[in-house]
């Protein structure tokens, strides 16, 4: 048994590692966002009127933002094919990077939803960490964030607001 522990501990170990750029780039956006509203909030405060946080619900991922990160998907499987060094650990930092802004577009969709039917914010806040602290939730998240680049829901909401 402590073979097999030590084993599954080096093995996470060593996976935490590999996607450590991709953590560390997710912190940082998530950290620059927060600073930012602190800075502009104190920046303007005494000016009335002025909102200078940047809502959640307005983020949108574009078309050739997607296009871009397909690109990107597409080169570093194709590195990995190849089989260049360090290419797995590149796809694996892919992949995580892609799934924060997909699931950031579905969190993104949550909000908008919960703004034009009036719910009050507290509520998909805490359903959004609800899901974030689970695998499951996490993948309802990333679908959610590409069923709303497919389908275009956010325009359909949208529409139905006006």
């Amino acid at each position: 048994k402590a073979e097999n522990a030590e084993t599954y501990l080096s093995t996470l170990y060593t996976n935490i590692a590999s996607i450590l750029p991709a953590i560390i780039l997710t912190i940082s956006a998530i950290i620059s966002y927060f600073e930012y509203n602190l800075l502009i909030k104190i920046k303007y405060r005494k000016v009335k009127g002025f909102k200078p946080l940047a809502y959640v619900r307005n983020f949108s991922l574009q078309n050739k933002d997607v296009i871009g990160w397909f690109a990107i998907y597409c080169i570093a499987y194709l590195l990995q094919f190849v089989g260049v060094s360090g290419a797995t650990e590149t796809v694996l930092n892919i992949n995580v990077l892609v799934e924060m802004i997909f699931s950031l577009q579905g969190i993104s969709f949550i909000m908008l939803f919960c703004f034009t039917k009036r719910i009050p914010k507290a509520i998909p806040v805490i359903g959004i960490i609800i899901l974030w602290m689970f695998p499951v939730g996490k993948t309802v998240l990333f679908t959610l964030g590409l069923l709303d680049m497919l389908m275009n829901f956010r325009g359909r909401i949208q529409q139905t607001k006006l």
